[in-house]
């Protein structure tokens, strides 16, 4: 199970920084011994899906948002968009493209992106827990283990979608939570070490 050799092609190795998803997927397919296709296509964005709305539904409840705003929550999740057509617009291009002008996945394509679609719901996930750890009464022991999980929780998306895992780490530096920050980068760093040996980094520099 922690074999990083390519399933079809011989002498080769995984080479994805989507590792997450794939493994994930794989290993229900086979716990479960259902078809990988059928669990891709057909049982996974059914169940993201429904995952995604009852965690968005739970963190706007403790958020005390508004039924109103709740409803523009949901539209924005699933409807929403960014004016990336906009600068295409301007360089010759039609109403229908920039889909990532912004580095920004559109609503639209959700499910045909599924390590982001799950970057979301491990994002709405992370969000959830650290809403209920606001006390500052929990004993030391308590407070390392919740900072332990949220770490690797939010470590996890380095390898789910290097976007996600980025913004979580500027949202928590913004928001002063440095403890919090180093478990995340830690753990994230950790888990991106063994494909930078031999696919390189995530990123490349080439600014316009």
């Amino acid at each position: 199970p922690f074999s990083f050799a390519h399933p079809q092609f011989a002498g080769d190795v995984l080479k994805d920084y989507h590792f997450v998803f794939d493994y994930l997927l794989g290993l229900v397919s086979r716990i479960t011994f259902t078809n990988a296709t059928t669990l891709y296509f057909l049982i996974f964005p059914l169940v993201a899906s429904i995952t995604l709305v009852s965690l968005l539904n739970q963190l706007l409840e403790k958020w005390s948002y508004t039924r109103l705003e709740k409803n523009l929550a949901f539209i924005f999740v699933f409807l929403g968009g960014s004016l990336g057509f906009i600068p295409r617009l301007i360089t010759g291009g039609n109403l229908f493209s920039g889909e990532s002008a912004f580095w920004a996945n559109q609503s639209i394509s959700m499910f045909l992106n599924p390590p982001f679609l799950l970057s979301l719901i491990i994002l709405l996930l992370f969000l959830n827990k650290l809403h209920n750890l606001r006390s500052t009464n929990l004993p030391a022991g308590r407070q390392v283990y919740d900072l332990l999980n949220l770490s690797l929780l939010g470590g996890l998306l380095a390898q789910t979608k290097i976007y996600a895992f980025i913004l979580l780490l500027g949202a928590l530096l913004l928001n002063k939570k440095y403890k919090l920050f180093l478990g995340v980068l830690i753990v994230g760093t950790i888990l991106t070490l063994p494909f930078m040996s031999f696919s390189g980094s995530p990123f490349v520099f080439q600014p316009l």
